[in-house]
This record gives structure tokens, sequence and C-alpha cells, in this order.
């Protein structure tokens, strides 16, 4: 089960892979609420970086308001686009419907064409987009449909090393019977739903765990910590670090804070930091760096054991793969940043007053800063992102570092809660050092 496989031994497991799938998703379907092939069509353009759950509440009454293709073509763009608007990116979207819809009117009579070729000349219609419409509203099968889950777990099955989807489905057409095209995708996008997540994947229950090598499954902790005390913040991250040697591998914290305050670098003075925020407490980190506010920001740790590759990358190195790494989770929420190309601070010794090379900037404003601390137990890089001004939620931004990871770098994701000894240890560094204030304003 390796990218060695010879192809009849991969067509071979494929094949016991459809069957525990078909024991398991007897039902499964598309999930895409719709009673003709005008509203599938107009419901797949929807789900565009949009949940088929979030689809399904806008549905309802655009179906109702909009009967035929004419009607689409026919309605004023910015009235579309509020009738929408919660399926996300819906100016583009609504562009999409109305320009399909017209050439419908135009070139098809009103109807839905059945042949892949017609359908993609369609504006806002890909290939992935004809393929549900074909399978789905006609029975047709032209191909296989490939979106997030079909990609992902075909490349975690073993089944194709690509990632681009029409690659993908090009080696699934030869892999899959013809007339299982459709099915196998639901089969896969059921499974990813319900058993085999992006992120902490359900292995141990998995009805067809083995037949899958968990290609890519570079697996890495996962700690979503519930809002902290300034104190516990600190020490649980000194504990991760100090207890790499015998977690062995990386983990990822997400966590917040219980009060309003703010985080200054190991290797600063205390009476240099106390005059350049009012936000209190002041808290000394394990790492470097300057002062953080932590008042609105979204805040993050990384913790790596000496033998992970992280921990061979120079200081540099780390600080710029760190914010890419971030970058490329802010370009999955369709915001756009880029990293500094050069130094410009505006107040030495605050993190977010101006910039250092390789910070990540969104309109020109840095919105992300990290310090780091390398010991013989490991690395730690203690994080901060101060969030644009936009409709954007935390929970949605830590879904896509961890999604971006597992693209990038083939990263998989293991829940991870602190162990007893893991929590003694931080308590008992809050207890020596971070909760005192001798030790926070010992320079």
């Amino acid at each position: 089960m390796t990218s060695s496989e010879p192809k009849e031994a991969k067509a071979a497991r494929l094949n016991k892979i459809i069957d525990g799938l078909k024991r398991v998703y007897p039902d499964a379907h598309c999930e895409l609420n719709h009673s003709n092939a005008l509203e599938l069509l107009i419901a797949t353009i929807l789900s565009a970086q949009c949940t088929d759950k979030r689809v399904n509440l806008v549905t309802p009454d655009l179906f109702r308001k909009y009967g035929s293709a004419a009607d689409y073509a026919g309605a004023q763009l910015a009235e579309l686009e509020q009738d929408i608007k919660t399926a996300g990116f819906f100016r583009n979207k609504a562009k999409s419907i109305k320009a399909c819809c017209q050439a419908l009117v135009e070139e098809h009579g009103g109807q839905v064409p059945r042949t892949m070729e017609a359908l993609t000349a369609l504006g806002g219609v890909g290939r992935k987009t004809a393929n549900v419409v074909l399978g789905n509203a006609f029975d047709i099968s032209c191909g296989v449909v490939v979106d997030t889950h079909v990609g992902r777990l075909t490349q975690r099955f073993g089944l194709t090393g690509e990632n681009d989807p029409q690659k993908i489905e090009r080696e699934l057409m030869e892999l899959v019977p013809r007339a299982q095209w459709t099915m196998f995708s639901h089969w896969l996008i059921w499974h990813g739903r319900r058993r085999c997540y992006a992120r902490n994947p359900d292995c141990p229950n998995c009805e067809i765990s083995a037949l899958c090598p968990r290609i890519g499954m570079h697996t890495w902790y996962l700690l979503e910590s519930e809002p902290g005390h300034h104190a516990f913040n600190m020490a649980l991250d000194e504990a991760l670090l100090l207890a790499m040697p015998r977690l062995g591998r990386p983990v990822l914290r997400f966590y917040g804070w219980t009060d309003r305050a703010a985080s200054f670098g190991y290797f600063q003075r205390y009476a240099d930091i106390e005059g350049m925020t009012l936000l209190r407490p002041l808290v000394r980190r394990p790492t470097g760096g300057g002062l953080v506010p932590h008042d609105a920001d979204w805040t993050y740790s990384l913790a790596f054991p000496p033998g992970e590759g992280w921990y061979s990358l120079s200081a540099t190195e780390s600080y710029r793969a760190v914010h890419e790494w971030i970058q490329a989770a802010f370009a999955k929420l369709d915001i756009a940043t880029e990293l500094a190309a050069a130094c410009r601070k505006a107040q030495a010794g605050q993190c977010f007053a101006g910039h250092e090379k390789f910070d990540l900037l969104w309109q020109g404003r840095k919105i992300a800063g990290a310090a780091q601390r390398r010991t013989r137990e490991g690395l730690l890089i203690q994080g901060s992102v101060q969030p644009p001004p936009l409709a954007l939620a935390q929970a949605d931004w830590q879904e896509a570092m961890c999604e971006a990871a597992r693209t990038r770098d083939g990263t998989g994701w293991l829940k991870f809660e602190p162990d007893a000894g893991l929590s003694e240890r931080a308590q008992e560094l809050v207890r020596q050092k971070y909760s005192q204030a001798s030790y926070n304003q010992k320079r």
C-alpha cells in the first residue's frame, strides 16, 4: 500500500474499499437538497467554499423565488447577491449564476444540458460542478467528482499522489468501475464527513482501516485549550517544551486569555515594558521577542522535539516558515496577506509596532508575529495573530491552520489533552515563576 503498489493490486484494494464503504453507507447520496437539474446546478455553484448544510439553508427561499433559468437571468444582480449572501463569496457566485442562466436561456431553451461540453461552457461551471449535475440529475457518468473530501481521502488511501483535481480524477477514472463513478464520490464524501476527518480522523473505529495506509498522516498533536490565566498560559507552553523528549512529536496549541494581559520577551527589562502599555498583568514569556497585547488576539504555540525537521531550521528559517503557514491559512479563508520583505520598526520593544522581516502583513499592517526558544529539549514558538478587522471567526482560522498544514505538508492531527505529569509540571511553573512578581520583574 505504497506509491510503488502495482496498479492491479491497487485496483483490487480499491474494490475492497468500495465494498466496505457500500456496507457502511448504503444510503449515501448527494446532500445538496434539490428537486430538479436546475436546482442542483444552482446549489452546486453555491457550494464552492461553503458547506452543504449552509447551502441547504439558503436554497429553500431561493428556489421558491426563482423557479426557472429565466428568473435568475432576469434578476437584478444586487438583489440576487442579497438572496445568497449567507453562502459566502456572494458577489462572484451571483455573477456566475446570472451568467450561467443567461446562457441556459439563450442557448438551451432554459434547460440544463446533458453533456460535459455544454455544461462547462456555461459561466461559473467547471468540471466538478458538471460531474455533480450529470451524475445526480441525469445518471450520466462522464467523470468522478473530486471535491475536498475526495481529494483528501484518495491521497490518504494511497490511490493517488496527485494534488490537482483533474489529475486525481483521471487516475480514479482508470481505477474505479464506470458504473460506480457517481456513487464512489458520495461514499468518500460521507466517509470524510463522518469518520475520516481532516483533523483527528477516527481511525480506531474506521471500518476500512485495514485497507488504508494513512498516506501523508505525519501526525502532530493538537491541543485546543480553554482560555487560561496569564501565568498558566506561559507555564503550559514551557511545560510542553520540557516534555518534548517524552512526547516525541510536535504540538500545536491554540489558546485564549481570561484576563486582558500583555506578555513580553524573556530578555526584556520590566522597567522598559511597564510604560509601553496600560494592559495588566504583564507576564514574562519563556521565549524572546517584544511586547504583545493579549486583549483581542488569537494566541498559539508550537513545540517541536529535537528529532523533528523544524528543530533543525535556523531561527530566521523557522520564523519565515511559521508565517508562511499562517499566510496559507488566511489564503484558505480568501484573505490576501504578504510576508514583510524588510524590517520597519516603529518603536523598539513592541512586537506589533511596525514589523520585522518575514512578519505577516495585511494591507501593510502587521497581523502575526512570533518568538522562539531553542533548548536541548526542543523548540518552542509562541505566536500571536492580531486579526484583521473582517467578519472572521477564530475557530475558522484555527480550522484553516490545520487544513493548510495537511494540504502543504500532509500533516495529520491527533487530539491531545495534557496528562497528569504535564499538568503538574505546568502548575509547578505557575507557582515558581509565572505568578511571581519577583520573576516577571527580575530584569
